[in-house]
């Protein structure tokens, strides 16, 4: 589950056997590429899902990362909560901070403040968020992500990491060129206060844009780690749902066209083809996948369960 990334800067060599580099030397064909893969992945839960919640010690082992998005304003409590139960069973909680959620600098101290000191939290995910005006009021108000690192308040509490969002297909509101210079500020910023940084990838469901995208981050120098947000298995109408929700682009128009509504549909595909691009291209170095739940934590684990079994690997 949780991947062990490697150093920044640390060289990366292309030989005859393909390397696949994924937090450790070794080289793999395909099939051990995906062992590895549904081995050691992240996942996320929503606050009020209360059933993931519950069965996430049972089904996760010790040291997984688990992300805990932030639905609302009004989540931060169950947040914290779920981010203190996921700590006390073993595994390591990195929650959603989201700027514009979030009324003011106090109110950002005092998040930080208690995620790390009842939760032992050391790394998040930060977001700009969706919300056209931003919480509390204009003079005190945070616009950007950007804001959170040069707050000061993160190294202040101990938080070591930080998860910058990467759009395979764009981002639904800003431009291409403003994307990535938001990427390159955020980096900057972080890494000058001592923090390092890692991109999680949103989903879609093609694999052209994820490996467009990490060439792109790979092209600008940037080392950090790279994990492949994809969708869990899910009804298609239910990720479809989704994909609206988070603006996901032209991947979504093909998820519609190829099938029934109401039946399953897994992240095999897409994952295959992302297997193909990283063993053709070792300097990409993506450090892993991270499953976003639509139905349900069990039903993700499960199905990357039967999913080495099938290909005859360990469960």
């Amino acid at each position: 589950m949780h991947m062990q990334r490697p150093a920044a800067g640390e060289a990366r060599e292309t030989t005859a056997d393909p390397c696949l580099t994924m937090g450790r030397r070794e080289c793999v064909d395909a099939k051990t590429a995906m062992a590895v893969l549904l081995r050691e992945y992240s996942t996320e839960v929503s606050p009020f899902d209360r059933e993931s919640i519950a069965k996430a010690p049972g089904l996760l082992p010790p040291g997984g990362e688990v992300f805990i998005n932030s639905p609302s304003i009004e989540a931060s409590h169950r947040q914290l909560y779920v981010a203190r139960y996921l700590r006390r069973a073993g595994m390591i909680p990195v929650p959603h901070i989201v700027a514009r959620d979030i009324p003011g600098l106090q109110a950002l101290e005092d998040t930080l403040a208690r995620l790390a000191g009842d939760a032992g939290v050391d790394r998040v995910l930060l977001l700009a968020g969706d919300r056209r005006s931003p919480a509390g009021e204009i003079y005190s108000s945070l616009q950007a992500s950007l804001q959170v690192i040069e707050s000061g308040y993160l190294t202040k509490y101990g938080i070591r990491q930080v998860w910058i969002s990467a759009y395979p297909e764009g981002h639904p509101r800003i431009t291409p060129s403003q994307v990535c210079a938001a990427r390159a500020e955020k980096t900057i910023a972080a890494i000058q206060r001592g923090i390092s940084v890692s991109f999680l990838t949103q989903f879609c469901f093609d694999s052209a844009p994820i490996i467009n995208l990490v060439r792109e981050i790979r092209s600008s120098g940037v080392s950090g780690a790279v994990r492949i947000g994809l969708a869990g298995p899910a009804k298609r109408a239910l990720l479809l749902k989704h994909a609206r929700m988070c603006g996901i682009g032209p991947s979504a128009d093909r998820l519609q066209s190829t099938g029934r509504f109401n039946e399953s549909v897994s992240p095999e595909c897409v994952l295959q083809e992302v297997l193909a691009g990283l063993l053709a291209e070792p300097r990409l170095n993506i450090a892993g996948v991270h499953f976003f739940n639509f139905e349900s934590l069990a039903a993700t684990v499960q199905w990357a369960r039967d999913t080495r079994c099938r290909e005859g690997l360990p469960a």
